[in-house]
């Protein structure tokens, strides 16, 4: 209560059962089915990881938003059950031949608008997704919820994205 004395009421939210954002995240993941709304009109949605972080956020929602993340990470399925497993193979195909880029600063950068995309693909000389690892995108994405991924060349056979390989 106290909290909502120092947040504008536009700034008020509420976890509804409406996922928003998060569609490549792992199986079971909480923003498949939860994110934040406003509770004064339409003034913003975003998505729980959003939310622990958004400082102009009322306290209890940002609370109430990391617990639900806390608890699916201290719960997560084991990096190699058979859906995690799969869940790589179709991040590793929508990340094909995506590599980190820099930004307007010359910074690295992993936003999807600078990314670097089929490196020498053209020329005939694809880089190796196994070799350069940890400049892929697919692979930096992954470690966000599992770090001690590493690639190996099955993923990267099995990979795809949409209707899987049979």
């Amino acid at each position: 209560m106290g909290a909502r004395r120092f947040t504008r009421k536009s700034n008020w939210g509420r976890i509804v059962k409406s996922g928003m954002g998060g569609f490549l995240n792992p199986p079971g993941h909480p923003e498949h089915e939860y994110s934040v709304h406003s509770v004064y009109g339409d003034t913003f949605s975003i998505c729980l990881s959003s939310a622990v972080t958004s400082e102009w956020l009322n306290d209890e929602v940002r609370t109430q938003a990391g617990g639900l993340l806390k608890r699916w990470e201290s719960n997560k399925p084991a990096l190699d059950s058979p859906e995690i497993q799969d869940w790589i193979c179709q991040v590793m195909g929508y990340f094909r031949d995506c590599y980190c880029g820099q930004d307007q600063g010359g910074d690295i950068s992993w936003n999807v608008s600078d990314l670097r995309i089929g490196l020498d693909t053209m020329a005939g000389n694809p880089i190796d997704p196994i070799l350069n690892q940890d400049i892929h995108a697919g692979v930096n994405f992954i470690r966000k919820y599992y770090p001690e991924f590493k690639l190996e060349q099955r993923h990267v056979d099995a990979a795809y994205w949409g209707s899987k390989k049979e």
